[in-house]
């Protein structure tokens, strides 16, 4: 169950891929680090104009299909 779950994709992106990025995180840094860094992102994201946010949607993917391939 859990292997299938990991499985399933998130903005096309399977959940192990999210989970082994966020770990990367949480490993070095506070939790309040990373909240406050992902705040700032979600922040800066949203500002953007649609194209540029479907820009770095598309490259958020591109991230996750190269790790994806370990």
């Amino acid at each position: 169950y859990i292997g299938k779950l990991f499985d399933e994709r998130l903005a096309g992106i399977p959940l192990w891929a999210w989970q082994r990025f966020l770990c990367l995180f949480t490993e070095r840094w506070s939790d309040e680090a990373v909240r406050a860094g992902l705040d700032e992102l979600a922040t800066r994201a949203v500002a953007l104009p649609s194209d540029d946010r479907a820009d770095l949607a598309a490259k958020i993917r591109e991230i996750g299909n190269i790790i994806a391939r370990d």
